[in-house]
């Protein structure tokens, strides 16, 4: 299920809504127009995006046409509402991509595959505060192989990308969108610190 709650000290918690979704949520993001919900198809289904209207009205489904995605991540909403973008996982990680979609009609944009002979699993994909950049971190769960990109959310044109940080977990960007700070580990085998 996924909900939308709300909360004011005079009312206090209520559920304005719920809906019954066919795969395990995953992931959610909330704006003043969308509420987005990822789904993960654990049971041997695709990833799915379904985005609804803030009163609970379905807009759009998008269920990931490729056999080797079977969840999503990680969804979030642009700060205009203009964009969705949905980092995705495969069914052997470390597989999975980054695909944008138009909020209001669920078309797909642009997706990216990142990784050469080995695709990595995304952290986070995370709109800059003006909306114009969207910044995405995957790793492989080693110290071998973990990106930070940076792409233009208009187009997926790569502005740069940084594949030396160990395994990167979390990033934020500063509220100005001058600076990313990025957080990551060396982990398992390859100790290490964290950085």
């Amino acid at each position: 299920y996924a909900y939308l709650l709300s909360w004011s000290p005079s009312g206090g918690l209520k559920t304005l809504w719920s809906m019954s979704e066919p795969e395990e949520v995953t992931s959610v993001a909330v704006s003043p127009n969308y509420v987005i919900v990822g789904l993960s198809g654990y049971s041997g289904e695709q990833g799915i995006v379904n985005a609804y209207s803030i009163n609970g009205k379905e807009l759009w489904s998008y269920t990931f046409p490729y056999s080797w995605i079977r969840g999503v991540d990680y969804v979030t909403i642009s700060p205009n509402q203009q964009l969705i973008a949905a980092a995705t996982f495969g069914a052997e990680l470390p597989y999975g991509d980054l695909t944008v979609f138009n909020a209001a009609t669920g078309n797909a944009i642009w997706s990216y595959t990142y990784g050469t002979s080995q695709f990595l699993g995304t952290k986070e994909a995370i709109f800059s505060p003006n909306g114009n950049y969207l910044l995405l971190i995957a790793g492989n769960g080693y110290a071998s192989g973990g990106y930070v990109i940076l792409f233009n959310a208009y187009n997926g044109q790569v502005i740069w990308d940084i594949s030396d940080l160990a395994d990167p977990w979390v990033a934020s960007f500063s509220p100005d969108g001058q600076y990313i700070v990025v957080g990551s580990a060396n982990s398992y085998a390859w100790g290490g610190h964290n950085h």
